[in-house]
Parts: C-alpha cells; sequence; structure tokens
C-alpha cells in the first residue's frame, strides 16, 4: 500500500492531534482508577500492597521479598516514585514522621502516587509513538491505531488503574514500538548497527525484568542483520535484566526454580503434575480467554490471514531484499504471538498475553503498510474497514470495562454495608480479617508477607490490636505474631466477640474453616461476608 510518506513538517494542528489520545489516556486512567475504588479493597490490593511495601525495602537498603516475576523494574519505579513524594511532604511540611511510618500509614496515597506516574509514562509513551509514525508516514489511521492500543483490550484499559507490571510493560512496548517503527518504514525490516543492536536488547531485557511473560517477544532478537549483531543485542538483554536485578542477585536460584515449575507443571503457580496439561481443559481455557478479550483473537486471525496473503501474493513485492525482510518480520509477529498465546492457555488468566496485546497497533500497521500495491478501491476498503473495527473494539472495550466497574462498585457498596453492620449492631466486637477481605491492615498484612516480612513490628504500633486469620495456615494471628486456639478459646471465655470478614467460606473455601464454629450474620453479601467465630472443634479428624 502507498501510505508510506515521510511528513517531517509538524503544525500546530498536528501537535494539538498527536496530543488528543494520551491526555485522554491519562484522563480517562485518572476517572476509572477512582470509579475501581481503593486498593485495599478484596479485587485492588494483589499485588499492589506488594509491590509498595517491596519499594519500600528498597529504600530502605534491603531485598525485596517477592521476586516470581521477577518485577523488580516497578519495585525501583516504585521507590523512585515513593522517595520523591515522601521527599516533597517533607519539604512541604506536610508530614514530620519517618519514612516508614509516613508510607505505612498512608499506604493509598503513595499507591495512587506510583498509578499517576506509571499512566504519565504511557501517555508519554502515547504521545512519542504517535509523534514517530506520523514523521514517517504523515498518515493519521496509523498514527491513531498506535496511540489507541490500550483502548482496544479490556485488559490493558483496566490495567491503567494498577500498580503492577502490566501497566509498566504498556509504557515498555510502547519504547519498543517506538524503536521498531523506523526499521518497517524504510523497507529494509533489519537493524544495522551496533548501537541499534544494544538499544533493542536493552529494551527486551527490561520487558523481561518487568514480567516473564514478556520472553515470547525475545524472538525480536532475530532483527539484526548480522550474527554480530544478534549477539551485541543478546548481551544487551542479558546485562540490563542482570543490572536490573541486581537488588535480588541472591534470589536468583528461588527464581529460577518458580520458572521452571511454571514452565513444566499444568497446574496454576506451578503446581500439579508435571505437563503442559489435559487437551480438553486446554481447549476450555482457550475458550474462556476468547470470551474475555474477543478482539485479541481477532487481530491474531487478521495477522495469521494477512500473512498467508502477503505469503501468496508475495511475487507482487518486486523487491527480492524487501520481500524477503518484509515476510521475515510478518511471520516473526505471528509466531510471537502463537507463542504469547499458547503460554496464556495454559495459564488462563488473559494478562499474561499482556506484552503481545501491547504491540498489537504495530502488527496491524505492519499489515496495512504491506509494500504490495492494491488498486485504489481496494486501499480504501481497508482503510474504511480498519476505522470500523477500531470503533467497533472501543465498543467492546467499553462495555466490558463498564461491567468490571459495576463489580467493582457493588463490591464497594458490600464492604461499606458490611462495615456498617459491624458499627451499629457489633461495635465491641474484634473483627478478624482474612482472605480477601477489603481492609487496609489486612492489605498492608498481605504485603508485608511478600515483603520479608519486614515491617511486622511498625504495623504492630501503628495498627494495634489487628487480628487476621491465615486460611491456608489455619491461624490466627496479628501482624507479628501466631494465636494458639487455647489463646482464642481463652478471649471467647472471657466474653470477648470475634467477627470474622472476609470471602464467604463456601465450595472449595469450606475445607480452610473445618476447626471452626462460625455463624453467619449476613447471607445475602456474594463476594464478601462477616462471620461470628462462636468456638472450635476438638475431634480426632481436626485436632
Amino acid at each position: 500500500m502507498s501510505y508510506i510518506q515521510p511528513h517531517r513538517q509538524f503544525t500546530i494542528k498536528a501537535w494539538i492531534g498527536l496530543s488528543i489520545i494520551p491526555a485522554l489516556l491519562f484522563i480517562s486512567a485518572m476517572v476509572l482508577t477512582a470509579m475501581h475504588g481503593p486498593y485495599y479493597l478484596s479485587h485492588n490490593f494483589d499485588p499492589e500492597y506488594a509491590y509498595l511495601l517491596n519499594s519500600l525495602n528498597l529504600l530502605l537498603g534491603k531485598g525485596p521479598g517477592h521476586t516470581d516475576h521477577p518485577g523488580t523494574s516497578v519495585q525501583i519505579v516504585g521507590a523512585a516514585v515513593v522517595g520523591i513524594r515522601y521527599g516533597l511532604d517533607r519539604v512541604l511540611g506536610i508530614t514530620g514522621d519517618g519514612l516508614v511510618t509516613a508510607v505505612l500509614s498512608h499506604p493509598e496515597s503513595y499507591l495512587k502516587s506510583i498509578n499517576l506516574f506509571l499512566n504519565f509514562l504511557i501517555a508519554v509513551g502515547s504521545f512519542l509513538v504517535g509523534y514517530r509514525v506520523f514523521y514517517f508516514s504523515g498518515y493519521w489511521l496509523f498514527v491513531i491505531v498506535l496511540q489507541i492500543v490500550p483502548y482496544l483490550f479490556v485488559t490493558t484499559l483496566m490495567a491503567t488503574t494498577r500498580v503492577m507490571p502490566e501497566p509498566f510493560m504498556l509504557f515498555i512496548t510502547y519504547g519498543l514500538v517506538f524503536f521498531l517503527l523506523p526499521f518497517i518504514f524504510n523497507r529494509t525490516y533489519r537493524i544495522q548497527t551496533n548501537r541499534d543492536s544494544v538499544f533493542l536488547g536493552a529494551i527486551l531485557g527490561l520487558g523481561v525484568v518487568t514480567k516473564v511473560t514478556f520472553l515470547p517477544l525475545v524472538l525480536l532478537l532475530w532483527l539484526p542483520d548480522t550474527l554480530k549483531r544478534k549477539f551485541y543485542a543478546f548481551v544487551s538483554m542479558v546485562l540490563t535484566f542482570l543490572l536490573i536485578t541486581l537488588p535480588i542477585w541472591d534470589k536468583y536460584v528461588r527464581m529460577a526454580q518458580w520458572w521452571t515449575r511454571i514452565a513444566t507443571h499444568n497446574g496454576r503457580y506451578g503446581k500439579g503434575e508435571a505437563g503442559i496439561g489435559d487437551l480438553e481443559e486446554l481447549i476450555h481455557n482457550l475458550f474462556g480467554l476468547i470470551v474475555s478479550e474477543p478482539i485479541f483473537f481477532i487481530i491474531i486471525s487478521i495477522l495469521i490471514g494477512g500473512g498467508c496473503v502477503l505469503f501468496w501474493q508475495r511475487r507482487n513485492i518486486k523487491d527480492v531484499v524487501v520481500r524477503r525482510n518484509f515476510l521475515v518480520v510478518v511471520f516473526l509477529f505471528i509466531i510471537i504471538i502463537l507463542g504469547q498465546t499458547a503460554l496464556t492457555i495454559k495459564h488462563p488468566p488473559i494478562h499474561y498475553a499482556f506484552p503481545s496485546m501491547g504491540i498489537a497497533g504495530l502488527m496491524l500497521v505492519l499489515l496495512l503498510s504491506a509494500p504490495i500495491e492494491i488498486s485504489g478501491t481496494m486501499n480504501k476498503l481497508i482503510s474504511y474497514g480498519a476505522w470500523i473495527f477500531l470503533v467497533g473494539a472501543i465498543g467492546i472495550t467499553a462495555v466490558k470495562a463498564n461491567e468490571q466497574i459495576i463489580i467493582a462498585q457493588n463490591s464497594m457498596n458490600n464492604v461499606e454495608y458490611l462495615k456498617n453492620l459491624q458499627v451499629d449492631s457489633y461495635p465491641d466486637c474484634t473483627v478478624a480479617y482474612y482472605y480477601r477481605s477489603s481492609n487496609v491492615s489486612h492489605a498492608l498484612d498481605f504485603g508485608n508477607s511478600y515483603a520479608a516480612s519486614n515491617f511486622g513490628e511498625k504495623l504492630e504500633e501503628i495498627y494495634s490490636n489487628e487480628l487476621f486469620y491465615h486460611i491456608f495456615a489455619q491461624k490466627f494471628q496479628t501482624f507479628t505474631t501466631h494465636l494458639e486456639i487455647s489463646e482464642m478459646e481463652m478471649k471467647l471465655a472471657n466474653g470477648e466477640c470475634i467477627l470474622m470478614q472476609g470471602t464467604p467460606f463456601v465450595g472449595d473455601k469450606e475445607k480452610f474453616v473445618t476447626s471452626l464454629i462460625l455463624e453467619r450474620l449476613d447471607e445475602n453479601v456474594a463476594t464478601e461476608t462477616l462471620y461470628q467465630l462462636i468456638g472450635f472443634k476438638h475431634d480426632d479428624t481436626n485436632s
């Protein structure tokens, strides 16, 4: 198609046009974040509070306790934001507390600051990609396709409300797209300088550090034109990984074992038996993923179909070098996105396909800019089809995002109802928070468990007399101390009222309370409820 028209003159209208979508991204992210509720809510605190407290660990010169993703890059960004925010608060006289006390006393405020910065990075990435593609093509369809990627999928859109690897990964994929655009539009499709090879490796290394699901994109190491430059890119990727993961260098073995379990076992998070899983289950997972993100799978189909058509029509690409290199890149993207899909089918949460979603816009632009001459009428039809597809995709994403917001709003209403129930009817009772309980102290306890438990004593000092029930260990505890059953029985014998708030103990959750005698205080709250602890069972099966 004949869309490649370098456009190096930028008018004021062009600058304004390039800024609209990035500005909308930033504003909509703030609105959605507010609507999605506080980070301590049951659907929000994992992994936010783990990243917050591990960022605090870094500021204190301690290694992070959470290395699964490994996510070190997000922890470093979080540490920078927390440090700057705290420094400004001290200078402005907003706080006189020490760093740890300030963060643990106001975790929501610091999480919002990190989220705001991540969304600023996303907006900047969107603007720079738009600038780059307009510079090379002068074609507004390409600009919008690349800038609007977060609106194409509910997974990417709702990621802007979070503090976790995905929003930072969106910024990284924008950086990757920015870097690759020149090699698409100059028709060489190969990287021909040592500097660019090193830069490509650095971006890929940053992506893998952020989340290991970025690994399929490592196939882009094939793009450098010589074996030597491929080696430079590979070394740059490895060095970037090692540099950013310096805070967790002593946990490499544990991290490698975690990744190995995930890769070789058929259960979630490395559980289950060795193998890839039952075929029927994999097919079931695939259909579930398609339902959750239909646009992503439509783009996969478009990419595969377009690749087949281009291969069939390859003789219409007159330049042999351009033909070879273009087809190499198209099929490289097909392999990447199929590899990402296969990885996600085995571990079905759709956010594991996030890296491929981030470069989905580039895949579409790659097909739309194919160096093949077709009729002007067909050009127009393809262009109109692309606009219709974008509008339809945004519409579907808006509907699905609204569904998630409604769920979040209902959850907030439920939490408020339980809070009022406890305050009005059981004001003198102690609440033991457990799995998926919407409470700041519970969220902090969760985060602390993934931060090497470095903040238990300080949390005990700030949030005194808090009580938790860890369902997997089936034990009651404070921030620092496990409580024996005899201690809990003594509390009940002394007339102390103990409530428990969290996800209902029904279905597969019943096994976590086999030793407890509970009375449910409300039967109408589905996502989170309130129980009163009556006593403990003492039979042979539960002793």
